[in-house]
């Protein structure tokens, strides 16, 4: 592998030979965390096990008890933002037991003294809420809208994102992102990606251009990561320098994070380690915008065109399959509308974005809440409509009112929280 790094990194423009063989050199330590199915964000897949013991049978239990709490603290990492972490609440192994729905064993293998497999747990949801609430510690179960990832890599006074090799974005490719609770897409970098937008125009967010290659990839929105890679000859160090910048109907803070790595270290693992560590910070904006108590529950009544019992039903079951909404409750219904009350957490503007990923929007309408199908193809804004890096970043989405706990009257519109940042952390 260092043969085949240093021949792709000879190719970018204007490093030194110097450079590149310590570029080669550098090494961050990388700690794989597992990721979610992209159907529950309460499954944990493919947690490795590999225990050695007096017999098969003992190296199996002890192997799916280690395996179950590392699946419960993924699972609860998941939810939760990274400054709560240290105070995650972790089960005895009885309780722990009991919190699992199902567990499905792949690539199994024994001996004598040894057990091997790959372990995917999946937990009662409510249970896991009923943990957290319990802990006190906010948690969120949406997830965010899939955003388009640009990786936008300066080095040796160049400036490349789809020239060869680019090893930034080639980072961003090997990560598995669809499958996060901020589903992360990696663009192609193919002759298409080239003639849609430059470096140039993604780091300057140029609206046409990003605009179009979120349409390309079917993403609501684009983030340009914009990474200087500098090399401490004397030292054999690296740094990586990378702003982040968010364009789209829900736009982030732009964050600035930086990277250093440790002598001897190899520069495919110290940029996946960026790359971990920068997924966390996107997921822990995400929480914070999207973070509730789920103790504090609240009610939403709203209006809703059917053309039969038979459409209210799948309207009914869509609503449903929505994380923050816990009972829906059907107050009228005729030939061709039905009034429900939705008994959910969050506040509106949570609930309009979870309900979107079900196609459905919720609006406010001469006084009125409404729930209507839309498109799953439509936008509200296409992104590099709003903010140019460097300005401060503010949602233009029409405001949900985040209204008082029960928003059965008529409520009013007005604009969505501001976000914070939260440090880096690991891949998971």
């Amino acid at each position: 592998m260092p043969g085949h790094v240093l021949r792709h990194l000879s190719r970018l423009p204007a490093l030194s030979e110097t450079v590149l063989g310590l570029v080669l050199s550098l090494f961050l330590i990388c700690v794989p965390v597992l990721g979610a199915t992209a159907s529950d964000i309460y499954t944990v897949s493919a947690v490795p096990v590999d225990v050695v013991a007096e017999s098969a049978a003992t190296a199996k239990q002890q192997g799916v008890a280690t395996a179950r709490l590392q699946a419960a603290r993924i699972m609860l990492q998941r939810l939760t933002r990274q400054a709560d972490w240290p105070g995650l609440p972790l089960p005895d192994d009885a309780t722990l037991s009991d919190m699992v729905v199902s567990l499905r064993v792949a690539n199994e293998k024994t001996a004598p003294d040894r057990y091997i497999a790959d372990l995917t747990f999946t937990f009662q949801p409510a249970a896991v809420r009923s943990l957290l609430n319990r802990a006190g510690i906010a948690f969120t179960e949406t997830r965010a809208l899939p955003a388009l990832i640009l990786p936008v890599l300066r080095a040796g006074g160049d400036m490349v994102l789809w020239a060869d090799p680019n090893p930034w974005l080639d980072a961003w490719a090997r990560f598995e992102g669809r499958d996060r609770l901020v589903p992360i897409v990696a663009p192609f970098g193919d002759v298409d990606d080239v003639l849609t937008i430059t470096a140039e125009q993604a780091v300057t967010g140029a609206a046409e251009p990003l605009a179009a290659v979120a349409e390309r990839y079917r993403t609501e929105g684009v983030l340009v990561a914009d990474a200087s890679l500098l090399v401490d000859a004397e030292q054999q160090t690296a740094r990586l320098d990378i702003v982040l910048y968010s364009f789209g109907p829900d736009p982030y803070p732009v964050v600035i994070r930086a990277f250093d790595s440790t002598p001897d270290a190899d520069v495919v693992a110290f940029m996946n380690a960026a790359v971990d560590q920068m997924v966390v910070e996107i997921e822990d904006l995400w929480k914070q915008r999207s973070i509730q108590s789920f103790g504090d529950q609240r009610r939403l009544s709203a209006l809703v065109r059917i053309t039969g019992l038979a459409d209210w039903q799948d309207l009914e079951r869509a609503i449903g399959a929505v994380s923050l909404v816990r009972r829906v409750e059907l107050a009228q219904i005729s030939v061709s509308d039905a009034i429900m009350v939705l008994h959910h957490v969050g506040d509106t503007a949570l609930l309009a974005r979870a309900l979107t990923q079900q196609n459905l929007a919720l609006e406010e309408r001469d006084g009125f809440w409404t729930v209507r199908r839309q498109n799953a193809a439509g936008r509200q804004n296409a992104p590099g409509q709003q903010n140019a890096p460097g300005q401060q970043n503010v949602s233009d989405r029409q405001g949900l009112s985040d209204g008082q706990r029960d928003s059965t009257a008529p409520g009013a519109s007005g604009q969505n929280a501001t976000l914070l940042n939260r440090p880096a952390g690991a891949r998971q």
